[in-house]
């Protein structure tokens, strides 16, 4: 991505921005080449949108966890959940991995 949409889509306003795009506020710059401008002139909510709150509490973290095999995993590498499941016992390890 180049400017001037790198600043505007990563900086401090890319969330209002994105929003703003998707509703189809978003005013593109004349300096966008034909397909970029195409492109994101069609990135919009679909009609019947309904936003859904995401947030992932340290509780929320925490139960999802204890309820998990530790030897399953979703790697093909042969990882498993141990890691996450020992995370979460720790009142401060299990509010980091929760904001992730």
């Amino acid at each position: 991505m180049a400017e001037p949409l790198y600043t505007a889509f990563t900086g401090a306003q890319a969330e209002a921005n994105s929003i703003a795009l998707l509703e189809g506020r978003y005013s593109l710059p004349d300096l966008l080449d034909p397909a970029t401008t195409a492109f994101l002139s069609h990135c919009r909510f679909h009609k019947d949108h309904v936003p859904v709150h995401l947030e992932v509490t340290t509780s929320d973290h925490v139960y999802f966890w204890s309820r998990n095999p530790e030897d399953k995993g979703s790697e093909p590498h042969g990882l498993h959940n141990g890691h996450f499941k020992a995370a979460a016992q720790s009142p401060v390890i299990a509010s980091c991995d929760a904001l992730y």
